[in-house]
């Protein structure tokens, strides 16, 4: 599961943000597991 941290418009860029995985509860994430997407589009 991702989590979608969002969108920032910069100038005409759009920034958009997603980081994997999703925390749980219970449930431990090592800093290797972390994914972040960087989108930019026009």
């Amino acid at each position: 599961m991702t989590y979608d941290a969002g969108n920032q418009v910069f100038k005409e860029y759009r920034l958009t943000f997603h980081v994997a995985p999703y925390p749980e509860a219970g449930r431990q994430i090592s800093k290797d597991e972390y994914r972040l997407r960087l989108t930019v589009s026009k």
